[in-house]
């Protein structure tokens, strides 16, 4: 599967007891159920290499996951929602496959219309009925195209001109960006439920701009956002990673100053290797 949905009520309710390091590494260990579609591995070092869990805190809320929330057996470590996901994910697949087929061969099998069948037993020198309708030129089809952006959540590739194609070729998010952009959300609803939910696309986007271009990790950049969501200013005013990534210098700075109230000016990273995402489904 490279795709499912993430329930957040069901999500909370499943990890309201766990420590924020702890939900990060069931949503990861979630992520690699989902993406090979099999159990994972009874061999916890096997396991602990895959997750990149390499300090002992972080080997032992795997083992604490595992005894409490997955079950084991002779293949591997299964988890029942996971399971039935999956399940859920083949059987709409398969049946989107096989209304595919019978519409195809629908199509195949369909007899001619009385014009159709007239026209058909002519000599091949007739010439079929000319219309009044003026054809349409690859002008007229471009304008009419051009109107769909290329950003449309639904558009497809006949509906967006060449421009709006090569727009969207040249963005190259991962899923581990569109992950980090819904952890952010997430981040931002735990000062403010009720705000709205953004284009996670284009979020997405902004956080492969700063993986790639600034050469930031993505743990780092929860960790500084996480940090100005903490902060009294900040939180009001870093609603989005494209903002992130604009006062980044700035929050480096702020962030490495002591604060009223707080020993040290430094982010406790490993608060933020966890947390909620905001789209998603367990």
């Amino acid at each position: 599967m490279n795709y499912y949905q993430h329930h957040i009520g069901d999500f909370r309710a499943g990890t309201f007891t766990m420590g924020r390091l702890e939900r990060w590494l069931y949503r990861d260990m979630m992520d690699m159920y989902y993406d090979t579609e099999k159990p994972l591995p009874l061999d916890h070092e096997e396991l602990f290499y895959i997750l990149g869990t390499t300090v002992e805190q972080e080997r032992t809320a795997v083992e604490r996951l595992l005894k409490f929330k997955f079950q084991k057996t002779t293949d591997g470590y299964v988890h029942e929602r996971c399971d039935s996901e999956i399940r859920a994910f083949h059987e709409k697949a398969e049946k989107a496959s096989a209304a595919g087929r019978a519409s195809a061969a629908s199509r195949t099998t369909k007899k001619p219309t009385g014009v159709e069948q007239d026209l058909n037993g002519r000599s091949t020198d007739v010439q079929r009925p000319s219309t009044n309708h003026k054809p349409l030129t690859n002008n007229h089809k471009n304008k009419t195209l051009s109107a769909q952006s290329p950003d449309a959540p639904n558009a497809s590739d006949e509906q967006i001109d060449d421009e709006g194609r090569e727009r969207r070729k040249q963005r190259r998010s991962t899923p581990e960006d569109e992950t980090c952009a819904r952890w952010l959300y997430g981040r931002i609803l735990t000062n403010n439920p009720g705000h709205k939910a953004p284009n996670f696309e284009v979020w997405a986007d902004e956080v492969r701009l700063m993986r790639e271009r600034d050469h930031r990790s993505h743990r780092e950049i929860c960790e500084l956002f996480g940090w100005a969501q903490d902060d009294d200013f900040w939180k009001a005013n870093m609603l989005s990673p494209a903002k992130l990534r604009e006062k980044w210098d700035q929050l480096t700075i702020k962030r490495g100053t002591p604060q009223k109230g707080t020993k040290h000016g430094n982010f406790a990273s490993q608060d933020y290797r966890a947390g909620v995402s905001a789209d998603g489904k367990f």
